[in-house]
């Protein structure tokens, strides 16, 4: 990757450009008699290139929900630079999150029942290499419903307790919601 000399005993050598993935340097050292050393350990190097990315929401998008005190978040790697008020529902910013992968995200306005949109700002999140976590995916929705359902039996065959052991009685149940 590159050659360099030296007048002591330490040098830095400044490598070409490396690809994705993991690089195992060593070095040897040649005297001015020609000498050459035995290689050194090898120095690991990983390159990260690849942009992280949001790889699952719980509760799952498009889930029909009573309630949503939580967001979580999963992404294909770790991320810094991750606030709370990245996260907002219905655009109200998250106050909260917590976690390493998945990140738990709490602290926003309650959502009204009806359409829930939850979006990541991506701007300014990367991952430890510095890769931008990508938009692809950062924004999602529910469904929120948190009318309780009720239930209203009648029946037009019940009348002054007058049944036997042989008598049917017909029952209608009217449910609130389909």
């Amino acid at each position: 990757i590159g050659t360099g000399n030296a007048t002591a005993s330490a040098f830095t050598i400044v490598s070409s450009t490396l690809g994705q993935g993991t690089h195992n340097v060593t070095a040897t050292q040649t005297d001015t008699a020609g000498n050459t050393s035995v290689a050194s350990s090898a120095l690991s190097v990983v390159v990260d290139t690849t942009a992280p990315t949001i790889t699952g929401q719980s509760p799952a998008s498009g889930t029909s929900l009573a309630s949503l005190p939580t967001v979580q978040v999963t992404t294909s790697e770790a991320l810094s630079e991750l606030t709370a008020g990245a996260l907002t529902v219905n655009g109200s910013a998250a106050t909260s999150v917590s976690g390493t992968n998945p990140f738990t995200f709490s602290g926003y306005a309650v959502p009204v029942d009806g359409t829930v949109t939850v979006t990541l700002a991506v701007s300014g999140i990367t991952d430890t290499a510095g890769n931008a976590l990508s938009a692809t995916g950062n924004s999602w929705t529910y469904t929120k419903n948190s009318t309780i359902p009720t239930v209203l039996l009648t029946s037009s065959t019940v009348s002054d307790n007058g049944f036997t052991k042989n008598s049917t009685v017909a029952f209608t149940a009217t449910f609130s919601e389909n």
